[in-house]
């Protein structure tokens, strides 16, 4: 990471002697965006994955229900935003008694779980069932 950052320091300085005059800290920070987002197109890094590349495991044929399926994040063919559908295997993907050509999929994301705090309550409870054991 440290020869990636000195590597973007290199092109930064670079266009800024091949722009001429003083830049400010949002010019740095815009163009220390572009690079990213030119590096995460080039790397091709971005989660998602070609259906031309790679589908998802099939699912288990012992499924009586086709809302039992597994659900993705997809692109569909012509689309400017993504969606989630169900694979139902062998390349296609469903939703609603529709299937649809997809391009592109990623997993869905953990599900949110938020942080759970303990109330003082809790903690008396534990500190006196602690207690009593001694």
């Amino acid at each position: 990471m440290g020869n990636d950052l000195i590597s973007r320091g290199v092109a930064i300085e670079d266009f800024y002697r091949r722009v001429g005059g003083d830049l400010t800290m949002a010019d740095v920070e815009y163009i220390e965006k572009v690079l990213n987002e030119v590096k995460e197109i080039v790397d091709g890094d971005d989660g998602w994955i070609p259906c031309s590349k790679e589908l998802p495991e099939e699912p288990d044929y012992g499924l009586k229900d086709m809302d039992e399926l597994d659900e993705y994040i997809v692109m569909i063919e012509g689309a400017v935003k993504p969606t989630v559908l169900e694979y139902a295997g062998g390349g296609e993907w469903y939703r609603d008694g529709v299937f649809y050509s997809v391009v592109a999929w990623r997993s869905l994301p953990a599900p949110y779980r938020p942080e759970k705090t303990i109330g003082e309550d809790y903690k008396n409870q534990i500190m006196y069932r602690f207690l009593r054991m001694e």
